[in-house]
């Protein structure tokens, strides 16, 4: 096992009985190790069943006064955004037979249960990147994701992101971000995009492409000093616009200090009633994410190969 599951297991004194407050911090550390994209992301804890944010959509106005001018106080412009809080949750359950006849090599119903964690946080991690963005990917008990949120677009016209296309594209986005204000941090890529980009910067080496990341302890690519992160769940078969329409994806340039994960609850354990002679379980959470400033996030969008 990557954690202790096992251990959590047992330690109401040798008992066997599941305690909840003692697994529900493997599973977290457990869904951190699946999905890093949850430790770049700041996680905010949150107690009603929505989260709701301002964003400023113009700026108050400026200008030159005379000292003898009346002063005029001036304001922002905000409109105001919802989005709720949903629960992402995984079932299981394994047979007693099954768990007193496996002990010796495996335990089943630990097996199980990280098995049903490491399916949330993958369930989670798509919720949160492409959440609601179109027919494909919309799911009426869920909420938007962090690129159905974002407006700004630039177009690559079905061009490989490993190509000075490609290149010029991230290099749009990122200026894009930057003359809002924003200081771009990540850039989320398919994996097949990652395999172009890792393949044409290792013949150009124009850049620092590789280093290691304190937030998440291991080597990433770095593309401008912004660390490249590519994730199992863009795909690559999108439609947008006219052509290309089979094999195009996207690519995500973002600022996270303007993304927030507001969280009720995160991963925890629960026992259910087992519809047979066994232990059943819920492993679940209750999360949004609010893109505060989508004028600072950016897609880069129809990358084909």
């Amino acid at each position: 096992m990557s954690i202790d599951i096992l251990k959590a297991l047992t330690t109401a004194e040798g008992t066997g009985t599941i305690i909840p407050e003692k697994l529900d911090p493997e599973l977290v550390e457990l869904a951190n190790k699946v999905t890093p994209l949850r430790k770049l992301l700041r996680r905010q804890t949150w107690n009603t069943n929505s989260y709701a944010w301002n964003v400023r959509s113009a700026l108050a106005a400026a200008g030159f006064y005379n000292e003898s001018d009346t002063f005029s106080a001036g304001n922002s412009t905000y409109a105001r955004r919802t989005s709720e809080i949903c629960m992402i949750k995984n079932e299981g359950q394994v047979s007693n037979l099954l768990i007193k006849t496996t002990g010796g090599y495996i335990d089943a119903l630990a097996a199980e249960i990280e098995g049903a964690t490491e399916g949330l946080a993958q369930a989670e991690e798509r919720a949160l990147i492409m959440g609601n963005y179109n027919a494909t990917y919309t799911d009426t008990d869920g909420f938007d994701g962090i690129a159905t949120q974002i407006t700004n677009t630039v177009d690559l016209v079905g061009s490989d992101l490993g190509s000075d296309a490609g290149l010029n594209a991230l290099d749009e986005a990122i200026r894009t971000i930057q003359d809002a204000g924003g200081k771009p941090d990540l850039i989320l890529v398919s994996t097949r995009d990652l395999m172009y980009l890792n393949q044409y910067m290792r013949d150009k080496m124009v850049y620092n492409w590789a280093g290691i990341d304190q937030s998440l302890g291991t080597t990433v690519n770095y593309y401008q000093g912004i660390r490249v992160i590519s994730s199992l769940f863009i795909p690559t078969n999108l439609t947008y616009g006219v052509t290309p329409a089979t094999t195009t994806s996207m690519a995500l340039v973002l600022d996270t200090s303007q993304i927030v994960v507001p969280v009720v609850q995160d991963v925890s354990y629960e026992e259910l009633q087992a519809s047979t002679d066994g232990k059943a379980f819920r492993i679940k959470l209750y999360e949004t994410v609010a893109v505060k400033s989508p004028e600072r996030q950016c897609l880069v969008t129809n990358i084909s190969v």
